[in-house]
């Protein structure tokens, strides 16, 4: 969940109030011009920018500022774990 984010870098405004919530099982697609602010919006969410202003949650945490490495691999190993699930492939049927 990003709610209400905004990003400046010096006197350029990148990403002004911008909130989003992805589903548990959703999958989204960031769509729009070149320099619109989405590289900008997964920097935040990846934890490598932290926002001027607003909050980012992960699985129902407040991970808006970095709380250090090992929290940060803790959170985002469960995450992994979540997506090699996501993208196992369809075990085949079988003949009865």
């Amino acid at each position: 969940v990003l709610s209400d984010i905004s990003k400046q870098f010096g006197e350029h405004l990148v990403v002004n109030h911008f909130s989003l919530k992805v589903e548990n099982g959703e999958l989204f697609v960031l769509l729009g011009s070149s320099g619109s602010g989405k590289s900008t919006i997964l920097r935040l969410i990846a934890g490598l920018l932290v926002p001027d202003a607003g909050v980012v949650e992960l699985r129902g945490r407040d991970v808006t500022v970095a709380f250090g490495l090992s929290g940060r691999e803790a959170l985002y190993k469960d995450f992994a774990a979540d997506l090699a699930e996501l993208t196992q492939p369809l075990a085949q049927p079988t003949d009865k």
